[in-house]
């Protein structure tokens, strides 16, 4: 037959293992990694806080102080322009 394996025909086996091994020889792997990573974080807080105070002074003892102090007790007021 006219068939012939490498093994039947070291040349030609030869040639195409040479082939084979150039071929090997010729690639390149190249591989490149670029990782980026921008982070931006923006907080904005706003706080508001109204406080609101109501205070009331309830002065017991001073009213009467001073009624004490004038000429004229409340009680006689009126009496006097009759």
């Amino acid at each position: 037959m006219g068939f012939r394996s490498r093994a039947t025909n070291p040349a030609r086996g030869a040639n195409l293992c040479g082939a084979r091994e150039r071929a090997r020889n010729e690639i390149e792997i190249e591989i490149e990694i670029e990782i980026e990573i921008e982070i931006e974080i923006e907080i904005e807080i706003e706080i508001e806080i109204e406080i609101e105070i109501e205070i009331e002074i309830v002065m017991s003892g001073h009213q009467d102080e001073a009624w004490s102090q004038s000429p004229v007790k409340p009680s006689q007021k009126g009496s006097g322009e009759r």
